[in-house]
């Protein structure tokens, strides 16, 4: 497994507000998870004919935000944002704030040139059937 290509500061830097500075929750998992979908999506566009070469910077860049994405996923994001001592209230994530999590899907799956990691976020697959009876 390769380490991971990126930081929880510039996971942060993505997550901007929707990041609970005051808990400072780990992102470790989160990036661990992206990062080994990461390995995949490079294995994968390295496959295609013709082969899709991602440059680290790109790599990393995906990872970031789907890292961003899989926090948001498990974290509840903020309903509103305070200032002055004030706390946020918070929604589930099945709220109209789903949308808000899956900005950050959308920024990775742009970001990748391959389109590979659409393909493993939605789960396509090539299948081949046989038709017919087999010859003896």
């Amino acid at each position: 497994m390769i380490p991971p290509r990126t930081t929880p500061a510039l996971v942060v830097g993505v997550l901007v507000y929707n990041y609970d500075n005051l808990r400072k929750p780990d992102l470790s998992g989160f990036i661990a998870t992206a990062s080994n979908i990461v390995d995949q999506v490079v294995t994968d566009a390295a496959a295609l004919c013709p082969p899709v070469a991602l440059d680290a910077n790109t790599q990393e860049l995906v990872e970031r935000w789907l890292s961003a994405y899989f926090y948001c996923k498990m974290d509840p994001l903020k309903a509103s944002k305070s200032t002055q001592g004030s706390s946020g209230s918070y929604v589930s994530n099945g709220s109209s704030l789903e949308g808000e999590a899956d900005r950050y899907k959308r920024g990775a799956v742009e970001v990748d040139i391959s389109g590979c990691l659409h393909a493993i976020l939605n789960r396509n697959v090539a299948r081949a059937h046989l038709l017919g009876s087999r010859r003896r």
